[in-house]
Order: C-alpha cells, then structure tokens, then sequence
C-alpha cells in the first residue's frame, strides 16, 4: 500500500507541474503582469507541499 501511496503522489505533483506550466504560458500570452506569475509559481508550490505531506 506505501509503494502505491508514493506514486499517486508523483502523478499528482506531475500533473500539478504540467498545469503550472500551462498557467504560466497562458499568463505569458495574455500579457498580464510579471507578479501574476509568481502568483501561479506559489500556488504551485503550496499545492506539492500539500501532495508530499499528505503521500509520505
């Protein structure tokens, strides 16, 4: 059951990274201000925190 925990948590980080990524690009392409991406890098951040504490 741990072994399957830890890679649940690994697809979601993934696929929280994989978002983050698009999130930035959208926020690129619209033009918005430089702090909106350190907005999407923060939730990013928090969100895998989140993932690791709670798959460990």
């Amino acid at each position: 059951m741990s072994g399957r925990r830890s890679r649940i948590g690994v697809i979601l980080a993934g696929g929280v990274l994989v978002a983050a990524g698009f999130a930035v690009a959208i926020v690129e392409m619209l033009r918005l201000p430089k702090g909106t991406i350190w907005i999407v890098v923060a939730a990013a951040v928090v969100l895998l925190t989140v993932i690791r504490a709670a798959t460990r």
